[in-house]
């Protein structure tokens, strides 16, 4: 942007670091022009964040995390504070049996619920090995024995184990871990000190009354994986992309970020992450295999030996009546360069596949109304999506993988599956056991509502990629003291995609009535230039339309951006308001690509 256009406006935003919650303006300077943000449904939304990575939001569960001395219960055991721990602190603490012969251990009694989740502590050796233990009474349980001394595993077992870690922390140190799918939510976790790995799930002995284990640091979280660790004192925390936080995403490698605004969508896929869920058809999977798009290793890996035509994994969901269904999901090569995604149902019919290339990021035998689409998210990973319109009543319908007939046996790593009803793959929305639905996001100037004359004004918008919803939507709404609308930048999917202006009781669409050519779903700039009587629209270097006879209200102004269930998605990259009418060249230049 030019010195020169920097100083005419009134009001710049560039997306950058959230401060308070809020998405700081450059100008004003004494950020009376902040943008407040707005999204329902915590842990819901995700981001490409400047590594690359995709980035959820994370919520540790279980409450006093590292105050074992409070809501915390004890058996057969005494608790020793202020022990050196993994982190340098005096945070550990001392778990020591009793002399008697029972089990010992320190529980926590929280009501948790179903799904997949991972619970985590760090633990170190101090005269007994650790038992990592949760269990719901009357329901489904599940232990993970570690030994302390070497770092290895020991046994485990339980009707809802995935599976279970050690990680090495330094100086004796290990972060030990149990992931499991709860179809009946647990009552409790606990550590129990035991005197051997291979012990059993209760074991029973006498202690010594000195030798114990050192814990500190529990969390439960959603996954399969543990995070960062967050502390929690009488309410759960939680830290990451979480509700009313703007989304700073740099997809496809950008250096420049832009802030995403979506629609409302729901991921009908009830477990995105854990295949151990799916239907597998002869199929072999390696669960937590490889390193997904998150950047944490909980990816799958699949192999499809291709005995015939139907060997596949599926998962099944529920359908919208006639309604188009898209399904995403992210692959990477291990062996063989090509796999199949099918979306499927019957009476009447779902039908949509594809055949995609994991090498060179192509696709083939396209079938469905909606056009395949495969991008490219670093180290090897592809997001592949395939989409069709179902019917009023769809029996069974199913998202799947399989190979491409006899002869042929991929392998591959397999993360984050969804099915959505669309007609293009929004960001991904993770599901751990049920659906989840991501609401749509609302970003307002609030407290700007008086520097913008409606007199004069230019606005100017940098976009990325802007794609149309299901349904007409406004990407940005000028009100007048928040109640008369005077002004929209309207996106209309059924008229060529194209960004249409919409004056308020003026004609209704003023210009892009039939979409416009000039309009670039993925890079646009537009400026809008009103001198008091004439409206200019302005795309990508060029004047693409104006009108006479123009007249708003004289009266301050609240620009928003907004995405209603049924409006388009599109990345923001910058915008700026002018308290004046730009020249021609000006609004050319400033829109230039």
């Amino acid at each position: 942007m030019a010195s020169n256009f920097f100083n005419k406006a009134s009001l710049v935003m560039v997306p950058d670091a959230p401060i308070d919650g809020k998405l700081p303006s450059v100008k004003p300077e004494d950020r009376s022009g902040d943008f407040t943000f707005s999204r329902g449904s915590n842990l819901s939304a995700t981001r490409v964040n400047k590594g690359g990575l995709i980035e959820k939001g994370r919520e540790n569960l279980l409450l006093q995390s590292n105050q074992f001395d409070t809501t915390w219960g004890l058996e057969a055991t005494t608790l020793t504070s202020g022990q050196t721990g993994y982190d340098g602190s005096s945070d550990a603490w001392k778990v020591i049996p009793i002399t008697d012969n029972s089990t010992h251990y320190v529980y926590k009694t929280t009501p948790y619920q179903t799904g997949v989740s991972t619970f985590s502590v760090y633990a170190k050796y101090s005269g007994y090995h650790a038992q990592l233990r949760v269990f719901n009474i009357g329901g489904g349980k599940a232990y993970a024995n570690f030994d302390l001394q070497n770092g290895t595993k020991g046994t485990s077992g339980g009707t809802d184990i995935i599976d279970s870690t050690i990680t090495s922390v330094g100086n004796g140190w290990y972060r030990i871990t149990l992931s499991l799918n709860y179809t009946i939510a647990p009552y409790s976790s606990g550590v129990i000190p035991i005197e051997s790995p291979t012990d059993g799930e209760i074991p029973s002995y006498a202690g010594d009354g000195t030798s114990g284990v050192l814990i500190q640091d529990f969390q439960h979280e959603v996954g399969l994986v543990a995070t960062g660790y967050i502390e929690t004192t009488t309410a759960a925390v939680q830290k990451g992309i979480l509700e009313n936080l703007p989304r700073i995403d740099y997809s496809g490698g950008a250096s420049c970020p832009s802030l995403l605004l979506e629609p409302q969508r729901t991921n009908r896929i009830l477990f995105s992450e854990w295949l151990g869920a799916w239907d597998s058809f002869s199929t072999f999977l390696t669960y937590k295999d490889g390193i997904s798009p998150s950047g944490y290793k909980d990816a799958t890996k699949l192999y499809i030996p291709a005995d015939n035509a139907n060997v596949y994994i599926r998962t099944q969901f529920s359908n919208v009546a006639n309604q188009t269904h898209i399904g995403s999901i992210f692959l990477k090569k291990v062996d063989g360069d090509e796999v199949r995604l099918r979306l499927s149902g019957g009476a009447p019919n779902i039908e949509a596949s594809a055949i995609f290339n994991l090498s060179n990021g192509t696709y083939r035998d396209a079938v469905g109304s909606v056009t395949p689409s495969i991008e490219n998210y670093g180290n090897g990973w592809y997001r592949c999506s395939v989409g069709d319109l179902g019917g009023a009543t769809v029996a069974t319908p199913s998202f799947r993988i399989d190979a491409l007939g006899t002869g042929y046996a991929p392998t591959v790593y397999v993360w984050g599956a969804q099915v959505e009803v669309g007609s293009y793959p929004t960001s991904y929305i993770p599901a751990y056991g049920s659906s989840v639905t991501r609401s749509n996001e609302f970003l307002d100037a609030v407290s700007y509502n008086t520097t913008l004359p409606t007199s004069a004004f230019t606005l100017f918008f940098d976009f990325g990629k802007t794609q149309a919803g299901i349904g007409s939507g406004y990407i940005y709404r000028m009100d007048i003291d928040g109640t008369n609308t005077e002004f929209d930048l309207y996106q209309n999917p059924f008229s060529g995609g194209g960004l249409n202006v919409y004056l308020n009781g003026q004609g209704g669409y003023v210009f892009g009535t039939g979409g416009n050519d000039a309009w670039n779903a993925d890079a646009s700039k537009v400026a809008i230039s009103y001198d008091g009587d004439k409206l200019s629209y302005f795309i990508n270097g060029s004047l693409y339309n104006s009108i006479t006879g123009i007249s708003f209200i004289d009266a301050g102004t609240k620009p928003n951006f907004r995405v209603s269930n049924s409006s388009p998605q599109f990345d923001l990259k910058q915008y700026l308001s002018f308290p004046t009418a730009l020249t021609n060249d000006e609004c050319i230049a400033l829109t230039t690509i």
